[in-house]
C-alpha cells in the first residue's frame, strides 16, 4: 500500500493524499480498491468516513466519461501502479 500511496502523492500533489477532497479523494479511493486489495468499508474506514467509497468511486468513474483529465490521470496512476 506504501507504494501506492506514494505514486498518489506524486501524482496528485497531495501529501498526505488521506487529506484530500473531492476527485482527488475518488481517485485515491479508486486507486486503494483497485491496486491494494481493501474493500469499500475498509477504504471509507481508512478516509474517516465509512460510506464514502463505494459511491465516491462510481461518481469518479461517471465524471471520468466526461473528462478526459480524469481518465489521464486515472490511467497514468494505473500504468505507475502496475509496474
Amino acid at each position: 500500500m506504501d507504494a501506492v500511496l506514494a505514486v498518489l502523492e506524486k501524482e496528485t500533489g497531495m501529501s498526505p493524499v488521506f487529506l484530500s477532497t473531492g476527485t482527488t479523494r475518488q481517485v485515491v479511493m479508486t486507486t486503494l480498491y483497485n491496486f491494494t486489495g481493501p474493500n469499500n468499508r475498509e477504504i471509507g474506514h481508512l478516509e474517516g468516513d465509512c460510506s464514502i467509497a463505494s459511491q465516491g468511486r462510481k461518481r469518479l468513474g461517471d465524471r471520468a466519461e466526461n473528462d478526459q483529465k480524469i481518465r489521464v490521470l486515472i490511467e497514468e496512476i494505473s500504468t505507475k501502479c502496475q509496474g
